[in-house]
């Protein structure tokens, strides 16, 4: 009975973020359509509509069709409908960003950059706690945190496997973060972010498949299949070892001693 009920709300996540993001992309659009361009049944857009409406996560916006006929009701995505932070630790200093529901930027700031647990569980959420209260909104209208940091996660997201630069290893960090913030956390390889931003508002936008190669202090690859981050089965999708003799520091190092007096 758990696996049952377990798999019926993963799949009435997936469809709702289906809809969510089929109504940002192309909204206003009608149920109509959005059952099908989705392929899900009339009835299961009508009910998850409702409870985003509900959620004031979507709005009706107007009514589409000329003449006597049927008219339908548009939808969006409703802006001011709750907030978005975005944090990004993989460079120095860390970033903040505050984005409406429709992704416009509300407020940006500079963050102090942290390395290792310690520094994590009180700079960085003191950070945050003031970066919140300055907004002066609602908590509860602050729908998630999404983070982006430079290391391998685990399937699930949640837990810092590795990170040679922020000094982690088998870090619980959205446990830690969602204890002490009550926002639910999504946290993301930096690749995966800049990848997912390039498709999403970037030189790629509406492509729904892209690589964003990444060379400088290190190397790796973003992948973004039919508009979702891949992992791959073990989470590894990306890695492109065999390009690191064309980073930054080796590059510097070779020319340093190849040319000594111009580099030296």
């Amino acid at each position: 009975m758990t696996n049952k009920v377990g798999n019926q709300q993963m799949l009435r996540e997936i469809n709702v973020s289906t809809l969510l993001h089929m109504i940002f992309e192309h909204g206003p659009i009608s149920r109509v359509e959005l059952s099908r361009k989705t392929k899900l049944s009339p009835t299961t857009v009508s009910v998850l509509i409702e409870e985003l409406i509900r959620e004031q996560l979507v709005h009706e916006t107007g009514m589409a069709g000329k003449g006597v006929g049927r008219k339908m009701t548009l939808l969006n995505i409703r802006a001011d409908g709750g907030y978005v932070i975005g944090v990004d630790i993989s460079s120095s200093p860390a970033h903040c960003v505050l984005l409406d529901l429709n992704g416009q930027l509300v407020a940006s700031q500079s963050l102090e950059s942290v390395r290792g647990q310690d520094e994590i569980r009180t700079s960085l959420l003191k950070q945050l706690q003031q970066f919140i209260h300055k907004q002066r909104i609602p908590r509860e209208l602050i729908r998630r945190i999404g983070i982006s940091l430079p290391g391998r996660l685990d399937e699930t997201q949640s837990i810092v496997i590795s990170s040679k630069y922020l000094q982690l290893e088998q870090f619980p960090m959205r446990q830690v973060l969602e204890q002490e913030l009550s926002i639910p956390v999504l946290l993301a390889n930096d690749l995966d972010a800049a990848g997912f931003a390039e498709r999403f508002s970037g030189a790629a936008k509406n492509e729904h498949t892209i690589i964003f190669l990444l060379i400088g202090q290190g190397t790796g690859a973003g992948l973004v299949l039919n508009g979702e981050i891949y992992r791959g089965s073990s989470g590894a999708a990306g890695r492109t070892t065999h390009l690191s003799p064309y980073c930054t520091p080796i590059l510097a190092e070779k020319l340093r001693t190849n040319h000594p007096e111009e580099f030296g």
